[in-house]
């Protein structure tokens, strides 16, 4: 079994730089790191050598700002600045989703009947016998209940 790494002072990960080790953990060593934005946090050693901690945040809110600004800039929402990189549409492409087709105007016309409406063949209706021409009238009280 080899022996760990040993924890220099001024050593980088990432935007991350060691100033002094920090209380010791169960099975982990913890050193105090600074940020290059400011930041001062404890961080477990195996994840800075690792790979894992690269910052303390503040990479993940630049970026967030970056498209921000960029979507704003682009006059797209968020959801569609992320489908044009999720898809590699390029950026300096109209946006074609942002204006609307206008809506085509309904026009109503009234069309004169040229016929009265014939009634449908009723029961017993055959090639000789088209069925009843009137209509049969219907009783106000047998279409409402009461």
């Amino acid at each position: 079994m080899s022996a760990p790494a040993p924890i220099i002072v001024g050593q980088s990960f990432g935007r991350w730089k060691v100033i002094r080790e920090g209380k010791p953990g169960r099975n982990d060593k913890y050193v105090v790191c600074k940020c290059a934005c400011g930041t001062e946090k404890e961080v477990r050693f195996s994840t800075l050598r690792k790979g894992e901690s690269t910052s303390c945040g503040c990479t993940a809110r630049e970026e967030r700002q970056r498209k921000r600004e960029l979507a704003k800039k682009l006059k797209l929402t968020k959801a569609g600045l992320n489908r044009r990189l999720r898809d590699g549409i390029p950026l300096d492409r109209p946006n074609r989703l942002a204006v609307p087709a206008p809506p085509t105007p309904i026009t109503f016309r009234h069309v004169p009947a040229s016929d009265p409406p014939r009634a449908l063949p009723g029961p017993g209706a055959s090639a000789k016998n088209p069925g009843p021409t009137k209509p049969k009238s219907v009783h106000r009280s047998s279409i409402f209940e009461f």
